[in-house]
């Protein structure tokens, strides 16, 4: 299978069109390097954003279960 057979079939699969999966993509790809920072300043002060990684982690969880094609 090439390149563009796998590009459309994912879309398919996902029943999304580029725009909606580029939109979905990057602004669930930025929750997790949020997720991340939040972390890394958790890490160093733990009095800070004390559950905000597992938040934004249960989160993404929850988004992608109800977003997975049967």
């Amino acid at each position: 299978m090439n390149l563009l057979s796998k590009w459309k079939n994912h879309l398919q699969e996902n029943s999304m069109t580029y725009i909606e999966h580029y939109i979905f993509a990057l602004y669930y790809g930025l929750l997790c390097i949020l997720a991340g920072c939040y972390l890394i300043f958790h890490a160093v002060f733990p009095c800070f954003f004390q559950t905000a990684g597992s938040d934004l982690v249960a989160k993404l969880n929850k988004t992608f279960k109800q977003t997975k094609p049967d």
